[in-house]
């Protein structure tokens, strides 16, 4: 399935890594969504992508963060997010089902796979379940660094080597 096919070093990844580069170079649309109920969470993370060079765009539940995942793809340049950094427990529609709203409609319009990674406090074998069974990419534990979310950026294809000598920290 997707989740695996992504995870892996195939041919599949690449070909994945390489659409999310395109995604992020040719356009002036915000290049991650940022998911989370919590405005210090999403103060933190979009902080720390603006730091890295990496545009965002914020909603604080599942529900907000599937409409504009839905309004990204009306982009003719772009087509949606390079990425979406989601946390799990929101009111309204948890970061589960919203992963498993996204997922239907890439498959309903036919676009490639967005990636989406779990930004949360859980680390239980029931929570690495749950990534698996709505199609969740990988997951990171709070507080996350800056080196942390680079690394996945990077790894993307969503920025370049970064030179940490050109964080703006204070």
């Amino acid at each position: 399935d997707n989740f695996k096919k992504f995870r892996s070093n195939s041919k599949e990844h690449f070909e994945l890594v390489s659409q999310s580069s395109f995604r992020s170079i040719h356009c002036d649309c915000p290049k991650t969504l940022v998911v989370d109920d919590n405005n210090f969470n999403l103060f933190t993370l979009t902080t720390i992508l603006s730091r890295i060079g990496v545009t965002s765009k914020k909603a604080q539940n599942g529900a907000e963060g599937v409409a504009e995942f839905k309004n990204a793809l009306e982009c003719d340049i772009c087509g949606g997010f390079s990425l979406v950094l989601m946390d799990c427990n929101m009111p309204i529609l948890d970061g589960y089902s919203a992963t498993k709203q996204i997922r239907e409609i890439e498959k309903e319009k036919g676009i490639i796979r967005t990636p989406v990674f779990a930004v949360t406090a859980h680390d239980s074998e029931a929570h690495q379940e749950k990534l698996e069974k709505y199609q969740m990419d990988g997951s990171y534990s709070k507080p996350v660094s800056l080196l942390t979310i680079r690394e996945l950026c990077e790894k993307l294809g969503i920025i370049n080597y970064f030179d940490p000598k050109q964080l703006n920290l204070f």
